[in-house]
């Protein structure tokens, strides 16, 4: 694993959020809700029911989700902005009153709330826009930045919405060039350590960024460089918001994909019914995209991927499902089977770390 100097590394500061000071935030804002909403407002109200991307979420459930938080969101920007407090119970009423709605009250309220949202941010003067101060658990948020955590949380909804009606559906490039510059606070929160300690080089296409992921015991952060200069990993920008959200399978990671094929070792054989790939990333912590060709062939018939990986192991324990067993009784999680059926080749597939892949092609 290549390693990227710490003392290169800039660290975010650990309670002042601050903006880029970046105008383009609103609109970009603005741009999404639009487009979420002409994907919306046509679906009826079996559609509106059909499963989005985060798993146990529907189209209406995401909705829901956005609505819900802009509504919170609105009157914690009014009462900044007026030096009120906002009453500790606000967000769990808001909460339980829009999980009570119906489906199609969860999508036609939320497009409402969030248009209402978004027009009276921008209807926030410049005054206001300069002295305002969001509290918000130990953070405290300029403008530029609580505007950059509502496109964040915007335009990664969005996502989930389009996928659900367009499996090729990206991040557009107007939100992405700006979420891109706005993930080390959402990294710090979410992101696990796996693996042993290691710095990542990640370098993004559209716009042409670089980041230093580093994986210590306990934490893990995401900090920018000036510029890569040999990266383990190069993607576009767009699909490295969507693996920061946790929203880069196989199924939708972009074909530019590169990364350190030093980690993958492939073996295959064929006969008269189909080929059979075992493909291994001895990577522990960062995952590996391989492109299958078969010499003379367009498409195939159908593709299983058998995996078997470091998460999985990690599953394993005693009967309760809390590893390490300590009396000795341990179960082992199986393998996960993904059926990905008919496909065309070449085929761009994402080897999770450390893992063992078995790849039968029809």
């Amino acid at each position: 694993m290549r390693t990227v100097a710490r003392d290169a590394v800039e660290r975010p500061e650990p309670r002042r959020a601050k903006g880029h000071d970046m105008p383009d935030r609103l609109n970009a804002l603005r741009a999404s809700v639009d487009r979420l909403t002409s994907l919306v407002r046509p679906l009826d109200d079996d559609a509106v029911t059909r499963p989005a991307y985060p798993v146990g979420w529907t189209i209406a459930d995401v909705l829901s989700h956005l609505g819900s938080a802009a509504v919170i969101s609105r009157r914690m920007v009014a009462d900044t902005l007026s030096g009120a407090r906002t009453p500790d119970d606000f967000n769990a009423a808001a909460w339980a009153e829009w999980n009570d709605k119906s489906p199609r009250a969860k999508t036609d309220d939320g497009l409402a709330a969030i248009e209402a949202f978004t027009s009276g941010l921008e209807a926030v003067s410049r005054a206001d826009r300069k002295r305002f101060a969001l509290e918000m658990g130990p953070l405290e948020l300029d403008w530029d930045a609580a505007v950059g955590m509502r496109l964040n949380e915007q335009v990664v909804h969005e996502w989930d919405v389009a996928v659900a009606i367009d499996s090729s559906a990206t991040l557009p490039d107007d939100g992405a060039a700006l979420v891109i510059d706005n993930l080390e606070l959402i990294a710090r929160f979410t992101a696990k350590p796996h693996g042993d300690p290691a710095v990542i080089e990640v370098a993004t296409t559209r716009p042409d960024r670089a980041f230093a992921v580093v994986i210590e015991p306990d934490t893990v952060t995401l900090s920018p460089l000036p510029s890569a200069t040999d990266p383990n990993l190069t993607m576009p920008a767009e699909g490295f918001v969507r693996l920061v959200y946790g929203r880069l399978d196989a199924e939708h990671t972009p074909a530019t994909v590169t990364g350190d094929t030093t980690d993958v070792r492939a073996y295959a054989a064929t006969n008269p019914n189909g080929t059979a790939l075992f493909l291994f990333n001895d990577n522990e912590t960062l995952a590996q995209p391989v492109t299958i060709t078969l010499s003379g062939k367009g498409s195939t018939g159908g593709v299983t991927v058998t995996t078997y990986d470091k998460a999985i192991y990690d599953l394993s324990g005693s009967p309760t499902g809390n590893p390490p067993d300590p009396v000795g009784t341990s179960t082992w999680a199986p393998p996960s089977v993904t059926n990905l059926g008919a496909q065309s080749l070449p085929l761009t597939l994402t080897l999770t770390p450390w893992s063992m892949n078995m790849v039968i092609i029809q």
